[in-house]
């Protein structure tokens, strides 16, 4: 790892990122093989990592109702209590600057 490696930096940071294990620690795992391994098991980390993402596209994809109806309305904001949005509205009132009329 290093500056002088820039992309097998880039992959073993993406691996260690998808894997959540230190980058210097795969380094070391695969010290003295080649880039064709450890591309070949980025692969394999990447579509684990995507599986949750995936599945969640395949869900929304099967629910064409609720999915055209986000389109259409957009995302539910979460309720506010009115003590919150009363705040809201006084962090928004213009105030007057000392010494400005």
């Amino acid at each position: 790892m290093g500056a002088d490696k820039p992309a097998l930096t880039n992959l073993l940071t993406i691996y260690g990122l998808l894997a959540g294990e230190p980058a210097e620690a795969i380094a070391e795992r695969y010290a003295g093989k080649g880039y064709a391994e450890l591309k070949q098991d980025l692969a394999e980390v990447a579509v684990q990592a995507l599986a949750p993402f995936q599945a969640r596209m395949r869900e929304l994809s099967a629910d064409k109702t609720y999915t055209l109806e986000v389109l259409k309305e957009g995302p539910r904001a979460p309720k506010r209590s009115r003590a919150h949005d009363e705040q809201g509205a006084r962090a928004h009132r213009p105030r007057a600057a000392p010494g400005l009329t």
